[in-house]
């Protein structure tokens, strides 16, 4: 079962459940992120909520807890369980829309 306080964090924005496509940019010599392919089949688009929520890892085992979305750096740099974090660089380019419409600046 998670732990309530630390998912009280999340602003169910969907953004980390949004398809990704990592390539190596060859001119800039480095790996990439985009946004693009197919959302996570449980992944409302109306609400930006997950339908499956408290049974995710379960439910689709390629689910990334927390630790591990933050380790591979693809959570928006405004997430609130990354944003206090000076170390933290998103490796996703070109999040869509953040939780309150506006585009985010920092990706």
């Amino acid at each position: 079962m998670p732990n309530r306080k630390h998912e009280a964090k999340c602003r169910q924005c969907g953004r980390c459940c949004l398809g990704k496509i990592p390539f190596w940019d060859k001119d800039q010599h480095r790996f990439r992120v985009v946004v693009g392919g197919t959302a996570c089949q449980f992944l409302d688009p109306g609400t930006r909520k997950c339908k499956v929520y408290e049974n995710r890892q379960f439910r689709r085992p390629g689910c990334l807890t927390i630790p591990q979305a933050k380790a591979q750096m693809i959570l928006p740099a405004d997430c609130p369980y990354v944003a206090d974090d000076p170390d933290y660089e998103c490796i996703v380019e070109d999040y869509p829309d953040g939780p309150d419409g506006q585009q985010s600046d920092d990706v």
